[in-house]
């Protein structure tokens, strides 16, 4: 696990913004084609088109809850990244998916 020094840096890394930001977008386009029938589909639809009309923004709003994962903590350490590993996509894409999940059930 990161220190919260660590965890401050991970939440303001601007490259690891842009990757949450990019997985948002593929959250947001699989939310707009999902049945209507779908648990929270309205609430889901809202935050899809609000995430596409500004991803930078809606990553924004969910990269503490991000950084707080282990596995992103753990492969995007200071020291994971200097020795050339880091969180791969597909890491970047589940946290994402799971986090958003959570955050518009509670929204």
């Amino acid at each position: 696990m990161s220190s919260f020094l660590e965890t401050y840096d991970l939440r303001y890394d601007e490259m690891l913004k842009k990757r949450v930001a990019a997985a948002c977008t593929k959250k947001a386009d699989s939310i707009l084609i999902e049945p209507s029938n779908t648990a929270n589909h309205a609430a889901r639809l809202v935050w899809a088109n609000d995430c596409l009309r500004d991803p930078v923004d809606t990553a924004g709003k969910l990269m503490w809850r991000f950084v707080q994962n282990g596995t992103i903590q753990t492969k995007q350490s200071a020291a994971s990244i200097a020795s050339g590993i880091c969180a791969p996509d597909s890491d970047i894409e589940y946290v994402v998916n799971v986090v958003v999940d959570a955050m518009v059930v509670n929204s």
